[in-house]
């Protein structure tokens, strides 16, 4: 399927594979390879890690770092 302009790809992609949870934590890693593969399966353009971050960030969840790594608090990978 070909990417349109307004379509919420990480929107999407958020309901799909991940849940909201309190106190879940998913490293930025994790979430970007779930995200890589998921973007190939749908037929869409891939994004770089960063641009990831600064979207996930930018809907209001908070960036932290563990004994694992760095990623984000509240989401896991379903």
């Amino acid at each position: 399927r070909e990417y349109m302009d307004g379509e919420d790809t990480l929107g999407l992609f958020l309901a799909d594979e991940t849940l909201r949870e309190q106190g879940a934590f998913v490293t930025t890693s994790d979430l970007y390879q779930r995200f890589s593969q998921w973007a190939e399966k749908q037929g869409l353009m891939g994004w770089t890690l960063r641009t990831m971050q600064k979207e996930i960030a930018a809907r209001g969840m908070p960036e932290a770092r563990r004994n694992h790594g760095r990623g984000f608090v509240g989401l896991r990978l379903r």
